[in-house]
């Protein structure tokens, strides 16, 4: 072997070995203030498309689904949903999200009684973030309640898509 090539080897070598002290430096210091050297992340996804009734004036409609799959440490970082329901009047409905943890139900009111007397809903909504921190192996449902009489309808599609990450900040 040259001479040349055996110094540029030794250079290589050297230089990679102070490499990897660096970056495991660098790794006991972000474990020790608290921030993990590796986050993962990950998004669950499900869909319901029963045709689920919804009475008149009062009683609630549920669509759920249980999601799964996701590391045990994993926490909710936002929440996108996509649902069409059909009913002659949709200004009756009131519209909302929920989940159970923490010993205590956990809602957002996605519309309430808007829209007027127009036909049906399809509507996905984006970056919700009411149910950050939460575990996102859970069950999920879309509440529909119609809050007058005369009308009657049904849930035709509910899919959802829980954005999660573990350790830390992604």
């Amino acid at each position: 072997m040259p001479v040349r090539f055996c110094c540029l080897i030794a250079k290589l070598e050297s230089f990679m070995k102070r490499l990897v002290n660096t970056l495991s430096i660098l790794a006991c210091i972000c474990i020790a203030v608290g921030h993990p050297a590796r986050v993962a992340a990950g998004q669950l996804n499900d869909s319901n498309t029963a045709n689920i009734f919804i009475p008149d004036n009062g009683s609630s409609a549920n669509s759920s689904m249980v999601l799964s799959g996701a590391p045990a440490e994993a926490q909710v970082t936002k929440v996108k949903v996509h649902y069409e329901i059909k009913h002659p009047n949709i200004g009756d409905l009131w519209v909302y999200m929920t989940s159970y943890y923490e010993g205590t139900w956990h809602d957002y009111t996605i519309r309430n009684r808007v829209g007027g007397s127009a036909d049906d809903i399809a509507e996905t909504v984006d970056n919700l973030t009411a149910w950050n921190g939460a575990s996102p192996n859970q069950q999920w449902y879309l509440v529909v309640k119609d809050m007058a009489s005369g009308h009657t309808g049904y849930i035709d599609n509910f899919e959802l898509w829980v954005d999660y990450s573990t350790g830390g900040s992604p």
